[in-house]
């Protein structure tokens, strides 16, 4: 009996003992002898180790985040057509904050790789509505200590302001949250994660005017939408 090269090997509940071998050559040897033994066949059984995708991780979701927005946001970004499998979660750098692993395929790390994927922080997101003239006068309403017709003509039109960034309840989603405010020149990027997505097709129109409204708000949105 020839004898084999082990890397290493280690004991499990069981009786069970996973060894590791120094080639393919030796791995197709060892799982032969139990075969060619009548007394190791009976009491032996070897398996090889199932292949497991790579893991993707994002960091730091807020708490109050659900799978299913992070699944349709990662479709929608990624060119998926199914969800990723989700393996588990674990905390995050506080206690409001949690780190999501989900399994994903070497095509889909490539296309990660390639993408520009947007990780504002509020910090930036209140930069960005601030370089739009229209939401900047808003927010200067918000902050000013002294709160005249204008303030009360934005809260009247469900805008609110919590840390600094602007939402606003729309009137036509279908959410219990407030939107995000999109500055005018942040639309398109948002419309192309919507259009180029590979189910786009199938919500048509109203559908992809839904998904994109229980998340972002705009003035004027349902006609971009529809082009």
């Amino acid at each position: 009996m020839p004898r084999h090269k082990f890397n290493s090997s280690e004991n499990y509940n069981k009786g069970r003992i996973a060894i590791s071998l120094q080639s393919s050559s030796d791995i197709k040897n060892f799982q032969s002898k139990p075969e060619e033994n009548i007394n190791l066949k009976s009491s032996i059984t070897t398996k090889l180790p199932t292949k497991r995708s790579p893991s993707l991780i994002l960091y730091n979701i807020p708490i109050s985040t659900k799978e299913e927005e992070i699944q349709e946001s990662l479709m929608a970004q990624l060119n998926l057509t199914s969800p990723l499998n989700l393996r588990f979660k674990f905390r995050g750098n506080s206690t409001e904050t949690t780190n999501w692993v989900f399994e994903a395929s070497a095509s889909t790390l490539n296309t990660i790789n390639q993408a520009d994927l947007p990780s504002k922080s509020s910090k930036e997101i209140r930069e960005s509505q601030l370089k739009d003239d229209h939401l900047r006068q808003i927010i200067e309403s918000f902050e000013s200590t002294h709160k005249d017709e204008n303030f009360e003509n934005w809260t009247g039109r469900g805008y609110l302001m919590p840390q600094g960034v602007l939402y606003c309840f729309a009137p036509d989603a279908d959410a219990e949250e407030a939107q995000l405010v999109v500055p005018s020149h942040e639309i398109t990027n948002v419309l192309k994660q919507y259009h180029d997505a590979p189910t786009a097709g199938h919500y048509g129109e109203e559908g992809t005017y839904h998904r994109i409204a229980k998340r972002y708000y705009w003035s004027g949105m349902r006609s971009p939408i529809a082009d």
